[in-house]
């Protein structure tokens, strides 16, 4: 993967914590534009069906016969406080664990496991979105 001289709101930043632990890439995406520049440097096939004026955050799945990418979608909104930006990515982070665990062929990870598993795609989410936007919440 191409790695990021300067991170902005047109750019994905990937989870690299996540992409060498688990057999699929995953990345934050702070808008539309960012997704796009996501879709050629990582050939993802598909579009994306977040659409900011309705939800706040999307996680989706891509894949193919060459591995998979999971794309968190999020953007910055008026009505969000930083407590419901970390709710909405640790929401989302369960998400995340969830694709990965299908994608792997994990049926029933124990509950520690997981829960580590879940606070680390959280974390990472987290520093992500504040590389990108500067820890600003809001509008």
């Amino acid at each position: 993967m191409k790695g990021q001289s300067k991170t902005t709101k047109d750019t994905p930043l990937y989870l690299l914590n996540a992409a060498s632990v688990y057999p699929v890439v995953v990345a934050l995406c702070p808008s539309p534009k960012a997704f796009k520049v996501l879709q050629k440097e990582s050939d993802i096939d598909g579009e994306t069906s977040f659409n900011p004026k309705e939800s706040a955050a999307r996680c989706e799945i891509f894949s193919d016969e060459n591995g998979a990418a999971i794309i968190v979608s999020i953007s910055r909104r008026k009505d969000m406080s930083r407590h419901a930006v970390y709710a909405v990515l640790i929401h989302e982070a369960v998400h995340v664990w969830q694709f990965i665990c299908e994608h792997a062929g994990i049926v029933k990870p124990d509950y520690e496991t997981e829960a580590y598993q879940i606070q680390a795609i959280s974390g990472d989410l987290i520093k992500a979105y504040e590389m990108i936007f500067g820890g600003k919440y809001g509008s």
